[in-house]
């Protein structure tokens, strides 16, 4: 009898803002219901030991902790199926000689990259805001000045070894189909215009957009704020891969109902092995 195909990786990512009781009871049924190999997140703002009680109910899972201090800030992790195998990498990126924190510590709790068995090299971020205050978009010149060639630069690298899959809030609206309101939310951070030149920049090197390739005419937005307003939103969070693993995306997705009065909800990808 031939050799069964192994099944498709499945990959998920979500912008949990805060990772808590409650969204532990929604991660829970997600992880049975989705069952996927990998599940991205970001903005977790906890402690270490706090995450860990969490990620040790998860009898299925292994996982990779990242966080920042103080802790109300950022913080991603990675849960990952404990049939596979994975080797994290420590992430040399150049924007960590730089600080986005007043008190000049290196930046934290944005990134892990890891290597999921043999196949892919699987980076999930959660990039800075621009931050707009008072009408100045005052982080603009340190993410796309720094950060994003920094960021840019070490999946440039990654993709030297295996084909990358970059997953997380990647916190641009890449175009004017992305946002409910391009006029107006021209001005808001995550959709100026340099922050997606920026974006456009790198995509034009080789790697893609995967979702929007395969929903090149859907609006549709992994933010939605707390808007009362239907249909507001950006589509912020992303899985983009570079030119070598694009042939083996199955699907993209969003998951819009499993989640509550959450601000953002979770995107994923069925992706072959090779």
């Amino acid at each position: 009898m031939a050799d069964q195909k192994p099944l498709p990786y499945c990959i998920l990512s979500w912008n949990v803002d805060c990772y808590n009781d409650i969204i532990h009871s929604w991660v829970k049924p997600l992880l049975e219901t989705s069952r996927p190999d990998v599940l991205f997140l970001s903005e977790t703002k906890t402690t270490y030991d706090k995450l860990r009680v969490y990620f040790d109910e998860l009898t299925e899972y292994n996982y990779i902790i990242n966080v920042h201090e103080p802790t109300r800030y950022h913080g991603v992790a990675a849960l990952i199926r404990k049939d596979h195998t994975f080797t994290q990498f420590a992430v040399d990126l150049k924007v960590q000689a730089r600080s986005d924190t007043k008190d000049g510590n290196p930046v934290t709790g944005r990134i892990i990259a890891f290597q999921l068995d043999d196949q892919y090299i699987v980076v999930g971020t959660y990039v800075p805001n621009s931050g707009v205050r008072d009408d100045r978009v005052t982080k603009l010149p340190y993410r796309i000045n720094v950060w994003d060639p920094a960021l840019q630069s070490l999946l440039n690298v990654c993709c030297t070894v295996k084909p990358t899959i970059w997953i997380g809030d990647i916190n641009v609206a890449p175009s004017e189909i992305d946002v409910s309101n391009p006029k107006t939310m021209c001005k808001m951070a995550g959709f100026t215009p340099e922050e997606r030149h920026s974006f456009s920049q790198f995509i034009s090197t080789g790697w893609v957009d995967v979702w929007r390739k395969q929903h090149p005419d859907i609006r549709e937005y992994s933010w939605r704020g707390n808007s009362p307003k239907p249909g507001y939103g950006m589509r912020l969070d992303n899985i983009i891969v570079s030119s070598e693993a694009a042939p083996h995306i199955i699907n993209t997705f969003m998951i819009p109902d499993c989640i509550p009065n959450s601000d953002h909800i979770p995107v994923g990808a069925y992706i072959n092995r090779y």
